[in-house]
């Protein structure tokens, strides 16, 4: 067979490739190919109702397309409720027996039937294969309508996504900063927090915590996320950032210097941490040193800091 040289490599033309232009027939599934070995984990979600008919009700609404998500939010009393029924990765030994009986008998995408345990009635989801990989697809279609400026279309494929995958956390926070444009405050601070509470050793899901504290005015809790961004991430410079800018608004001047610094020796030309602290310091009555960090923010980027004075 021929070979090719790349770099310090040398490749052999034998791989098998797929002509996406030659279409094939849809996957059929065969019951006879089925697999017989139990898995030992699994992706579920789950509805949970304390009475019978309401259940059979539930699952008749799923048979009809409505979506799990949906009927999670709306009628169960698990705690997973808030977040469509989704329970993530499951080890099927860990799970109450006939949630693992049910679980082990469950095809990729499938739904159990109504089931009994004492005091209450349970609808199992097992979720699709590739239910991440279809989620970012959708994603990706809410964040090209996001950039032309279509935000009532992007939130709708954002939901659409989180359907999909009800922990994305991308999806959550694009879906949160939606909302925000919109001026959805109080939407957008929810979802945000939701986000956190689903990922509380992110730092990024910590910083958009912050964020979402700040535009409801809590600036105590708002302070609290973004020093548990930096200390999740002590490189992140936004963090350093929104944390002084936060303490300066509130009169915690000498707190905001240090963050300022603190921000700088980890970015030494960023116009904004120095432009933060500049303003830091003439609030401290360190007109030198307020000076001289302006100084440094107008050569670093002057754009920046004419825009800043404008406004």
């Amino acid at each position: 067979m021929p070979k090719q040289a790349k770099g310090a490599f040398q490749m052999v033309d034998h791989w098998i490739r797929v002509h996406p232009e030659q279409p094939a027939p849809p996957h059929q599934w065969i019951a006879a190919f089925r697999s017989h070995i139990t898995p030992t984990a699994e992706f579920l979600r789950l509805i949970c109702v304390a009475d019978e008919a309401q259940a059979k009700d539930v699952r008749r609404q799923l048979e009809t397309g409505v979506p799990f998500f949906d009927l999670a939010v709306k009628y169960s009393n698990d705690s997973s409720a808030s977040n469509g029924g989704y329970l993530g990765e499951m080890q099927l030994k860990d799970l109450d027996p006939v949630l693992a009986a049910a679980a082990s008998g469950l095809r990729y995408g499938e739904t159990s039937p109504v089931l009994a345990a004492p005091g209450k009635f349970l609808i199992l989801g097992r979720m699709p294969r590739d239910f991440r990989y279809r989620a970012a697809e959708i994603e990706r279609e809410a964040n090209a309508l996001k950039a032309r400026g279509d935000l009532g279309q992007a939130i709708d494929k954002y939901w659409e996504a989180l359907r999909m995958y009800p922990a994305f956390l991308r999806a959550l926070l694009f879906l949160g900063e939606a909302q925000q444009q919109l001026g959805n405050v109080a939407q957008a601070a929810g979802l945000l927090q939701h986000a956190a509470r689903l990922y509380p050793n992110d730092a990024m899901a910590q910083f958009n915590l912050g964020i979402a504290y700040s535009l409801t005015g809590d600036a105590e809790n708002a302070i609290a996320a973004y020093r548990r961004a930096i200390g999740l991430e002590p490189n992140f410079v936004q963090g350093y950032l929104n944390l002084g800018l936060l303490l300066s608004s509130t009169n915690r001047t000498t707190a905001a210097i240090n963050i300022f610094r603190e921000g700088i020796r980890i970015d030494p030309i960023s116009a904004p941490l120095y432009y933060g602290l500049a303003i830091a310091e003439q609030q401290q009555g360190d007109i030198a040193n307020a000076k001289h960090a302006l100084t440094l923010a107008e050569r670093i980027n002057p754009a920046f800091v004419r825009q800043q004075q404008s406004e």
